[in-house]
C-alpha cells in the first residue's frame, strides 16, 4: 500500500516496555519519512496528558496491569484528538484481547513478532484514512490542533465553521466552550455548556469542563454535581473519582466518599491516592480494621513510602483501637521483617505505651540487621534514655549528630557526657548546637551548667545572662556562680 498522507505531519508515540519492540517499530516509521516519534514504557505520561500533538499511537496492552487498556480508554473518551489513529501491538493473539482492543477504539492489531511489512501496511492504511477526513472532521481537527498549540482564536474560527456544517454537534459546541474556558471568557464558556447540556444530556465531556470550571471557581457543591454526572456516564476514570472521593470527604461524607475510592481502586489498583483515602476515611468512620488493611496494603505496594505511619500516628484511638493498632503492626513486621521503617515505629508505639521491654527486643532485631538508618539509631537513643544508660546513649547520639545535627540531640548528647563526667566534650557539643540556634534555652542553661561543673564561673553568669526567661533552676545556678566568685575573691 502506498502512503497518500505527508509523514512530516505525523507524530507518533509508541507505548512498550520492551526496548526491542520499540526499536524495531522506530525503525519502520523512520524508513517512511516520519521523524516526530516519542517512545514511552509507561502509559502514565500519556493519559495525564490532555492537550497531546500525538496523531499516532502504538501501544502494548500489556502493560502495568492493564494500563494499557486504560490508555486506550482515555484517549477515545477524551474531546480533544480523540480520532487518532491507534494500533495495538502485542504478543497475545487471545481472540478476547482483539475484541476488548477494538472495543476501546482500537483500529489495528498487531502480533508480535510481526514482519516490518506487516505493520508498515497497517500504519499506512490507518494514516492515509486520517489524513483523508471530510470537511468537517478536517475543521475539528485544525481547530483541535490550534487549541494544542496555544492558538485559541483560531482554534474558535475552525470550530465556528465546523459548526456551520454541523450546527447541532455536541462536540463541536463543547469544542467552542473549552476555547472560550482556555481565553478565561468563563461565563460565555459556562453558557455554551449549559445548552450543548440541555440538548445533549448524553455527551459527558460537557460535564467535565462544567465541574472543573465550578470546582476552579471554588463552587463546590455545584461542581461535586456535575462531576457526579460524569462519573454516571463514564466511570472508569481512577483520578476523578478520587477528587469525587475527596469533595465528598471535605463535607464530612466518608461512607459516600469510600465507595468512589473503591471505584477508582478497583479500577486502577496501582495508583496510591485511593487507598490512602480509603484508610483515612475508614478511620474518620473508626473502622480501623479496615483502615489498617489499606494501610498495609499500600505498604506492601510502595514500601519506601512513608504515608501509611504518617497516618497511623496521626490516629485518635481508643484503649480498644490502641490494642488493634499494636496487633496490626506486629502483624505486618512478623509478614515484612525485611521493613525497617515499620519495625522502629513498632519500637517507639511499644515505649509510648511503657513497654519497655518490648520495645527493647524490637531494638535488638533491629540492631541485627546492622542499618544504622536514623530512624533506628532514634528509637534505640530513646530506649537507652529509659534504662539511663548513657554509655550506649552517648554512642547512638553521636552516630546521630555526624549524619543529622539536631539541636535538641546535641544538647541530650551533652547532658549524656556530663552525666559521664565528660563535661569538656558536652560543653563542645553544646557550642555546637547554639552555632545552629543561638536562642535555644535548653542549650543555654546547660552551657551555663558545664561551665560552672568546669570552675569556669565568669562564662557561667555571661551565658545565663544570655537567658531572656530565666527558669527558676538557671536563677539558682546565677545565685551559685556569683556565690563561688565572692568565696574566690575573699580568698
Amino acid at each position: 500500500m502506498s502512503a497518500q498522507f505527508d509523514p512530516r505531519q505525523v507524530e507518533a508515540a509508541i507505548v512498550d516496555a520492551q526496548t526491542s519492540t520499540r526499536r524495531a517499530i522506530r525503525t519502520v516509521l523512520q524508513k517512511m519519512g516520519v521523524s516526530a516519534i516519542r517512545e514511552y514504557t509507561d502509559p502514565s505520561e500519556l493519559i495525564e496528558q490532555t492537550d497531546s500533538t500525538v496523531n499516532l499511537l502504538l501501544v502494548d496492552i500489556a502493560l502495568h496491569d492493564g494500563m494499557g487498556y486504560e490508555l486506550l480508554s482515555s484517549i477515545r473518551s477524551r474531546a480533544i484528538g480523540c480520532d487518532i489513529p491507534i494500533i495495538v501491538v502485542s504478543g497475545y493473539a487471545d481472540r478476547a484481547d482483539i475484541v476488548k482492543s477494538s472495543s476501546l477504539g482500537a483500529d489495528e492489531f498487531v502480533v508480535k513478532p510481526f514482519p516490518a511489512g506487516a505493520i508498515q501496511d497497517k500504519i499506512e492504511a490507518v494514516l492515509n484514512n486520517y489524513f483523508e477526513p471530510s470537511p468537517l472532521k478536517l475543521a475539528l481537527r485544525e481547530g483541535d490542533l490550534a487549541l494544542t498549540h496555544k492558538e485559541i482564536e483560531s482554534a474558535k474560527r475552525c470550530y465556528h465553521k465546523a459548526l456551520e456544517i454541523e450546527p447541532k454537534s455536541a462536540r463541536i459546541r463543547y469544542s467552542l466552550a473549552l476555547a472560550d474556558y482556555r481565553l478565561g471568557n468563563h461565563t460565555q464558556a459556562l453558557s455554551i455548556l449549559e445548552k450543548n447540556t440541555r440538548d445533549n444530556p448524553a455527551y459527558v465531556a460537557n460535564y467535565r469542563l462544567l465541574a472543573d470550571l465550578h470546582l476552579q471557581a471554588g463552587s463546590k457543591i455545584k461542581g461535586a454535581q456535575y462531576l457526579k454526572m460524569e462519573l454516571e456516564l463514564n466511570p472508569k476514570q481512577a483520578v476523578r473519582q478520587t477528587i469525587m472521593g475527596e469533595l465528598l470527604s471535605l463535607e464530612g461524607r466518608h461512607e459516600e466518599a469510600i465507595q468512589y475510592y473503591r471505584n477508582a481502586y478497583n479500577d486502577n489498583p496501582r495508583k496510591k491516592q485511593p487507598i490512602i483515602n480509603l484508610a483515612k476515611s475508614y478511620a474518620e468512620l473508626r473502622r480501623f480494621d479496615k483502615c489498617f488493611l489499606f494501610l498495609s496494603r499500600h505498604r506492601k505496594t510502595w514500601p519506601e513510602d512513608p504515608e501509611p505511619l504518617k497516618v497511623a500516628s496521626m490516629l485518635n484511638l481508643s484503649e480498644r483501637d490502641v490494642h488493634l493498632k499494636e496487633q496490626w503492626l506486629r502483624d505486618f513486621v512478623l509478614r515484612n521483617p525485611s521493613d525497617l521503617q515499620f519495625q522502629v515505629y513498632l519500637a517507639k508505639f511499644c515505649l509510648e505505651r511503657g513497654k519497655v521491654e518490648e520495645a527493647r527486643k524490637v531494638c535488638t532485631k533491629i540492631s541485627l540487621q546492622k542499618s544504622n538508618s536514623l530512624e533506628e539509631l532514634r528509637v534505640r537513643a530513646l530506649l537507652a534514655s529509659y534504662f539511663n544508660n548513657h554509655e550506649e546513649l552517648v554512642f547512638l547520639l553521636k552516630k546521630l549528630v555526624e549524619q543529622d545535627p539536631v539541636v535538641e540531640e546535641l544538647n541530650c548528647l551533652a547532658e549524656s557526657l556530663f552525666a559521664l563526667e565528660q563535661v569538656g566534650q558536652g560543653i563542645g557539643f553544646l557550642e555546637r548546637a547554639l552555632r545552629i540556634d543561638p536562642t535555644f534555652e535548653l542549650a543555654l542553661f546547660n552551657l551555663a551548667r558545664g561551665f560552672f561543673m568546669s570552675r569556669q564561673y565568669v562564662k557561667a553568669l555571661l551565658v545565663c545572662s544570655r537567658c531572656p526567661n530565666l527558669s527558676s533552676e538557671a536563677k539558682n545556678l546565677r545565685a551559685k556562680c556569683r556565690d563561688q566568685l565572692q568565696k574566690r575573691r575573699s580568698s
